[in-house]
């Protein structure tokens, strides 16, 4: 049985040795490559239908090196996308409902359906793609590129509130995104800020998302999985790992229960 098992293996070092030394695209390949993958996310929120997931979410910070993350607290949100917008309801904290209408407070984040692909692939925003490498995600073929916006063209802003009055700034922005070879779709979106001036409160801003084929009525999409975003304020690290989950159509008429807890949507 061992030596029927050898050349399996073999072969499956032999495929990732393969793919692992494919050679480097070529400056037309790659523009080609990526006009795709502009089509695709351009084109996302256009196929995206209405739905309704679970979004939890685990905050936590630190305040000295190396980093020692400290819980915070865990929230569970509802979040309904409807004619491309995005909606968010706090539903519990700790488990615990809370009042209707009560702000999470703290770190926020925004854009994981479809807003900050957009912000990257947009022509407006004049991105700079370059390859940076091959590899695999479980069975599927992905490139690496790695791209930077420049603030004059960036949308990408920061916001800090601490009460009373809004800090806001746009900034320039860079990051990697992991495209699957086979279909141009996007697996992994990763950006940071950049060029934050030293006297804003948030020195810090980095994103990572990741999207997974989910199925909503019948039909498989494209959709964000988990996400992390993490911060610098103040001297204060804070971190936001959120998974969405429980996808569904969204109906007006819909209820959703959490704990004991019943939610119309």
């Amino acid at each position: 049985m061992k030596t029927k098992a050898l050349p399996v293996a073999v072969l499956g070092l032999m495929v990732f040795l393969v793919s692992a030394s494919a050679p480097r695209p070529t400056d037309a390949e790659v523009a080609g490559d990526v006009e795709r993958t502009r089509a695709v996310a351009t084109d996302y929120t256009k196929h995206m239908p209405d739905f309704m997931c679970t979004q939890t979410i685990r905050r936590a910070y630190h305040l000295t090196l190396p980093k020692n993350w400290i819980p915070s607290d865990i929230l569970t949100v509802k979040l309904r996308y409807s004619g491309q917008t995005e909606d968010r309801q706090l539903l519990q904290r700790n488990g615990q409902p809370v009042a209707s209408g009560e702000p999470s407070g703290g770190l926020e984040n925004i854009g994981e359906f479809g807003g900050m692909l957009e912000s990257v692939f947009d022509r407006g925003t004049q991105a700079e793609f370059h390859w940076e490498s091959w590899k695999s995600v479980g069975p599927r073929p992905v490139t690496v590129y790695s791209y930077h916006v420049d603030k004059e063209h960036s949308s990408y802003a920061l916001t800090f509130d601490p009460g009373g009055y809004m800090h806001r700034q746009v900034v320039a922005y860079h990051g990697t995104v992991e495209v699957d070879r086979e279909t141009g779709g996007v697996l992994r979106l990763v950006y940071e800020a950049e060029g934050v001036s030293k006297d804003f409160p948030m020195q810090h801003a980095a994103t990572t998302v990741d999207y997974g084929l989910v199925e909503v009525a019948g039909r498989r999409y494209l959709l964000p999985v988990r996400s992390e975003i993490e911060t610098e304020t103040d001297g204060i690290r804070s971190r936001n790992i959120s998974e969405f989950t429980d996808y569904r159509k969204f109906s007006t008429d819909s209820t959703v229960k959490f704990g004991d807890t019943v939610e119309n949507q």
